[in-house]
């Protein structure tokens, strides 16, 4: 679980969170805009 905060953390400090909030506070189309939240896992036993 820790490596998904610092994948956040790293994403957060390289802009991507601030660039994609500003690409669509500038065009609220919200008929086509989705994000998905899903993680998907996979274990090797």
């Amino acid at each position: 679980m820790l490596f998904l905060v610092k994948r956040f953390y790293r994403r957060g400090k390289k802009g991507l969170w601030l660039k994609l909030h500003l690409h669509f506070a500038s065009d609220p189309d919200m008929e086509s805009i989705m994000i998905d939240s899903t993680v998907v896992g996979a274990h090797v036993i």
